[in-house]
C-alpha cells in the first residue's frame, strides 16, 4: 500500500481532471506519479538551499577551528568557546574522559584538521556528497560524545545534532537532476 501526502494528490488534481477518460480520473496513483509530484520545488530552489546549508556549515566549522586560536578573542571573553588551543584540549579531555590523556593532545589536533579540511571542502563544493557525509559522521561523533559526557540537553542546545542530520541530508541531495527529465 501507497501512503500518498495531500500536496501529491493536490499536485495530480488538475493533471486528472483534464484526462479525457473518466475511468483515469479514478485509476489508482503510481509511484512514479508520486515521484513527479514530489519534486515540484523548482531545481533552482534546491540549488540555493544546498548553497545555503554548505555555507552554514562550512563557516561553523571555520568558526570553531578560530575559535581555538583565538580568532574571537581571548578565553573568558563574551560568546568566545575556548579562545585558545588548550582551553580546546581541556573540553576535549572532559569529553573523551574514558581515554588515557597522551590522546588527548593527538585526538584534538585531528578534530582541528578535519574541521578545517571539511569547512573548506563544503565551502568550495569539492566532492561535496563525501565532505558532507564526513561532516556529518564527525559532528555526530561529536554530538554522541557530548551527550555521553555531559548529558543530553548541551549537545541539543548547540544543535549538533541538528548539524550532523543537516549534514547527512545535504550528502543524500542530489541537485543535478533535471526537472524535465522524471527518475525511473
Amino acid at each position: 500500500m501507497i501512503v500518498v501526502s495531500k500536496s501529491a494528490i493536490s499536485a495530480l488534481q488538475p493533471q486528472l481532471r483534464r484526462d479525457p477518460n473518466p475511468r483515469q480520473r479514478t485509476r489508482a496513483l503510481t509511484r512514479s506519479d508520486i515521484r513527479k509530484s514530489s519534486t515540484t520545488m523548482p531545481i533552482h530552489y534546491r540549488k540555493i538551499a544546498v548553497i545555503y546549508l554548505r555555507a552554514a556549515l562550512g563557516l561553523s566549522f571555520l568558526s570553531a577551528v578560530g575559535d581555538r586560536f583565538g580568532l574571537w578573542g581571548t578565553a573568558g571573553t563574551h560568546n568566545v568557546s575556548w579562545g585558545n588551543f588548550s582551553a580546546f584540549l581541556h573540553y576535549t579531555q572532559m569529553l573523551l574522559w574514558f581515554l588515557p590523556g597522551a590522546f588527548i593532545k593527538p585526538i584534538g589536533w585531528l578534530a582541528t584538521i578535519c574541521e578545517f579540511s571539511l569547512g573548506i571542502g563544503l565551502l568550495i563544493g569539492f566532492r561535496l556528497r563525501w565532505f558532507a557525509l564526513a561532516s556529518s559522521l564527525l559532528l555526530f561523533t561529536f554530538a554522541a560524545s557530548m551527550t555521553f559526557a555531559r548529558g543530553a540537553e548541551p549537545a541539543f542546545s548547540y544543535s549538533v545534532w541538528t548539524a550532523s542530520a543537516a549534514a547527512f541530508l545535504l550528502s543524500c541531495i542530489d541537485i543535478d537532476e533535471e526537472e524535465s527529465v522524471p527518475r525511473p
